[in-house]
């Protein structure tokens, strides 16, 4: 299996010509082996590659500057929402389209206090006719509203190179200690997969959730993955814990990395 720094390089390539059918398949392992070690990618190849095929796009990007035919994203964690919060744009060329969910308030008058309950049964003009049903959630829209609106505010650029410098200090710091990580150059700026030459110490994860720093595996790697409510004292409390709870199994894969070269 490619490495995924080499998936990368290969689906870049293919940016800058048309697409064949065996292409796709760098395209999806590219997607498949850059989630666990959290390898930044542009989305422009893929979105290329779709539309060459004629299929929809679904890319969680800048739409204007990709222009898709869809983004879904849930609120919850990025975007500083609660669980169970969805929103899905919908380019206008695709807004004529019939919805999945058949609901009164996606048509244009179809309401119960009126004389006449199907008014006017056609389609809102625009993406709000494929509102999911059941749409009022009072609380958690305002949760998910207010959200979206700070992280505006503050914009993606800043949030980006804030994380960016909390996964740059974790990299730094731990490039001596027995595990390797995909280059910054690569890198997504808000996550950092830990690999460890000798798998994962057993029970690592737990341990350091009971001393409340709390990281994810992901296929066989440490995710790491602050976000703007982290800190460098989170940096470092993460630092300590981790190489007071892993040294003797790190130091046994450095030995052996050691005694290979």
């Amino acid at each position: 299996m490619l490495e995924a720094e080499a998936l990368y390089n290969v689906a870049v390539a293919t940016v800058v010509r048309d697409y064949k059918a065996e292409d796709f398949e760098s395209l999806w392992r590219m997607d498949q082996e850059c989630f666990p070690p959290g390898i930044s990618y542009s989305k422009q190849e893929l979105r290329s590659f779709m539309r060459h095929r004629g299929s929809f796009t679904l890319i969680a990007t800048d739409v204007k500057a990709l222009d898709p035919d869809f983004l879904i994203f849930p609120t919850y964690k990025w975007v500083l929402g609660p669980y169970g919060r969805a929103f899905v744009y919908v380019a206008p060329r695709h807004q004529e389209g019939v919805p999945l969910e058949q609901t009164s308030f996606g048509r244009r008058n179809v309401k119960a206090e009126n004389p006449v309950y199907f008014a006017d049964d056609r389609y809102l003009p625009d993406a709000r006719r494929f509102d999911m049903g059941e749409r009022d959630h009072f609380i958690s829209l305002e949760m998910a509203s207010l959200g979206m609106e700070l992280l505006a505010q503050w914009g993606c650029d800043a949030v980006q190179e804030r994380l960016r410098t909390l996964t740059c200090r974790l990299a730094d710091e731990l490039r001596d200690d027995g595990v390797t990580m995909s280059d910054v150059s690569v890198r997504a700026p808000h996550i950092l997969s830990l690999q460890f030459p000798a798998g994962m110490p057993e029970r690592l994860v737990e341990q350091l959730a009971a001393e409340q720093v709390y990281v994810a595996p992901r296929i066989g790697r440490m995710r790491i993955s602050p976000h703007v409510y982290n800190d460098v004292e989170d940096i470092d409390r993460f630092l300590a814990s981790f190489r007071r709870l892993a040294p003797r199994e790190l130091v046994t894969s450095r030995s052996r990395l050691v005694e290979r070269q």
